[in-house]
């Protein structure tokens, strides 16, 4: 039994440090599903409200239905690249809305973001 000891306490240190371990991964995983329900949520309020402050109808129908487009989540990855480029050429001309446009740009990066990866699948 005294041969055991060494292997036995090494067994209980590698057990302690994988639990130690495991159960700091399973806190930021929970930390980590908190940010992105928080982050969701967000959207989820402004998502919709947005667009209509930034829609220019007759001016720009083009940018109006892309923007329509966006509230339904139908945008193409190209045109949500054209969205993205006509909302930032406009953000230079009127500062009045530049936090909507900071906004709508900021969750058109993030749908870019997440239709590129569903193209790589």
């Amino acid at each position: 039994m005294k041969e055991l000891a060494p292997y036995i306490a090494l067994g209980v240190s590698v057990f302690g440090l994988l639990f130690t371990y495991f159960g700091f991964i399973a806190r930021i995983l929970e930390r980590l599903k908190d940010v992105e329900t928080k982050v969701g949520l967000f959207w989820a309020s402004i998502e919709k409200s947005i667009p209509a402050l930034l829609k220019s109808y007759p001016t720009n129908v083009e940018k109006d239905v892309l923007l329509d487009k966006m509230v339904r989540t139908e945008l193409t990855l190209d045109e949500a690249y054209r969205l993205r480029t006509i909302l930032m050429e406009e953000a230079q001309r009127d500062r009045e809305k530049a936090v909507a446009y900071a906004l709508a740009v900021a969750r058109l990066e993030q749908i870019i973001y997440d239709l590129k990866r569903k193209v790589r699948k």
